[in-house]
């Protein structure tokens, strides 16, 4: 790639706040039978707090929605001041930047790593195990500014994401609160 960055991705940075606004998807659908047991359960088991918040669109929201609300991790992300330059090129964002891609494949890890499938879909990669990996354009090893005009040319404008999940284990009482982040590149030097 041109190490001269594009002005849309200039644009881009320049649309990063130093606070990283973070929208929350439900990654699975929570609303199982068994979590609406939870949930009337809990409602009654808790002692009256305050809403996590007064607008009438929390008010709207499930009890899951209001649990991942509640407990969302706050990220601080090292920020970044110009393309290419350090910090954090990199937001949590949609798993679906990497699916259904000209260019990446799901490749075998054991031996000469033939690829599985290109430009794999979520189908393609559900209950694989992990003898697979996927593999997207660029060295890692010496990755220049390769993965991050990538990031940027497949993200557009949309906003980083975080998925969140609320987990329960048959014949254990509770539930969990799973947070996943999806990182396009992860360069290794700590900064998220």
């Amino acid at each position: 790639m041109n190490s001269d960055v594009p002005p849309e991705v200039t644009r881009q940075m320049a649309k990063r706040a130093t606070a990283v606004v973070v929208t929350f998807a439900l990654a699975a659908v929570v609303l199982v039978s068994s979590l609406v047991y939870l949930s009337q359960r809990a409602s009654a088991e808790s002692s009256p707090e305050k809403p996590v918040s007064q607008s009438s669109d929390l008010q709207a929201e499930s009890f899951e929605e209001q649990l991942v609300r509640k407990f969302a991790p706050i990220l601080y992300l090292e920020e970044q001041t110009k393309p290419c330059g350090s910090g954090e090129a990199f937001d949590p964002g949609p798993v679906s930047l990497v699916l259904d891609q000209p260019g990446i494949f799901l490749r075998e890890i054991a031996g000469d790593q033939p690829v599985v499938v290109e430009s794999p879909g979520a189908s393609d990669i559900f209950d694989r195990d992990d003898g697979y990996a996927l593999d997207w354009p660029g060295n890692p090893r010496n990755p220049g500014c390769d993965y991050e005009e990538d990031y940027f040319a497949l993200r557009g404008d949309d906003e980083p994401l975080i998925y969140a999940h609320i987990a329960t284990e048959e014949g254990f009482d509770g539930f969990a609160v799973q947070y996943f982040f999806f990182y396009y590149y992860n360069d290794f030097l700590n900064k998220h």
